[in-house]
């Protein structure tokens, strides 16, 4: 048996989806790519943690995507990725350079 209550409100909720705009959200927080690069460059503490974040954002992406782009590939070459992306646009922050390597990956390994 339906429940009309239920099916209008589902109703509702679903036209309300309708047309809505998808906006950017802003991170805060990460550190930008002169500062990867400047780490990297000294080898200090803090490029560790860069390095870590990297591999568990693309973890976690890989993991929510159900797409196995790390497969195949060592930690190094993605430090390397990164390190010329940041090199190319300091200005720009970890989570762009980190966003855009897992695209690269996914067009790379045809997923």
């Amino acid at each position: 048996m339906i429940n009309w209550k239920t099916a209008a409100t589902t109703l509702v909720v679903a036209a309300s989806c309708i047309g809505q705009t998808v906006q950017a959200v802003e991170a805060r927080g990460m550190r930008s790519c002169g500062t990867w690069t400047k780490e990297r460059a000294v080898q200090g503490v803090d490029h560790f943690v860069s390095e870590a974040w990297l591999l568990g954002y693309l973890s976690g992406m890989a993991f929510v995507s159900s797409k196995n782009i790390l497969k195949g590939t060592d930690n190094d070459s993605l430090y390397l990725w990164m390190d010329n992306y940041c090199k190319a646009n300091p200005l720009k922050d970890e989570a762009d350079g980190a966003n855009d390597l897992y695209f690269e990956l996914v067009r790379q390994k045809r997923m």
